[in-house]
């Protein structure tokens, strides 16, 4: 197996076999990172392959510095807000905008500790995609709440907003069910 940097050598010089042995390298990791942000598997997989055409479009801008996967990673992430803001534009009308939701009042202990982290990801699925979108940037990815809002267009004072209605409609739908959402596909 060739090393990774040969592997990008490869990619650069528009090598099949490299592009495809780079994609079978990170296409699972990055997949989590996609299903992370996107309604569906079957989106998920079309932000994947959408994320790495650019990847290997945009292999000369990939200077060394700092880790290859969380160059990469940061594609995905945009590639699937980019998505889910063009699917905002197409569903206009059809989905509630960050200031619309309501917000969600919980005076019960969180059962976060009882979760796995398959049951988390599937509790996260049946949140709004604003609250969504902010914990993962914030919760899971690491973003500040700036960061966030200049991504998603928004105000730092909605993304905090966001993260704690979203960390509430959470505990509330944990403290309210008994079961918890069913597997993804």
């Amino acid at each position: 197996m060739p090393s990774l940097d040969d592997l990008i050598v490869g990619c650069r010089r528009q090598n099949p076999r490299a592009q495809e042995a780079l994609y079978e390298l990170l296409a699972g990791r990055m997949m989590s990172v996609s299903r992370r942000y996107s309604p569906s598997r079957e989106e998920a997989e079309e932000v994947l392959q959408a994320a790495f055409v650019r990847v290997f479009r945009r292999l000369d801008q990939y200077r060394g510095e700092g880790s290859f996967e969380g160059w990469v990673k940061r594609i995905v992430i945009r590639t699937a807000l980019s998505s889910w803001r063009q699917r905002q534009v197409r569903e206009a009308g059809q989905t509630d905008s960050w200031e619309q939701i309501a917000e969600p009042v919980s005076k019960h202990p969180s059962g976060y500790e009882a979760l796995a982290a398959r049951d988390v990801l599937d509790l996260l699925d049946t949140l709004p995609p604003g609250y969504r979108m902010v914990i993962n940037l914030y919760a899971i990815e690491g973003y500040s709440h700036g960061e966030i809002a200049e991504m998603l267009g928004i105000s730092e004072g909605t993304s905090k907003s966001q993260l704690a209605r979203g960390r509430a409609l959470l505990e509330k739908r944990l403290s309210h069910t008994s079961t918890l959402p069913a597997a993804r596909p």
